[in-house]
């Protein structure tokens, strides 16, 4: 799996393509991000909110509007 990135939807790309299909079994699927990692935790929230069933955003620079 090639990390290099050019762009946002490249990294979700990684993540629902590469890493969530091997998870571990379980039932419950979990994300979180410290600074950066919190605006995409945001991000993916935004675009799969119903796939996780809890999000931790850390330190975000961003937060979504939910008008």
């Amino acid at each position: 799996m090639k990390l290099k990135h050019k762009n946002k939807q490249d990294i979700t790309d990684i993540v629902m393509n590469e890493i969530l299909p091997h998870s571990t079994g379980e039932r419950k699927k979990f994300v979180l991000g410290a600074s950066s990692g919190g605006r995409f935790t945001w991000n993916l929230l935004e675009y799969y909110g119903d796939y996780f069933d809890c999000a931790v955003p850390i330190a975000a620079t961003y937060m979504p509007s939910f008008e």
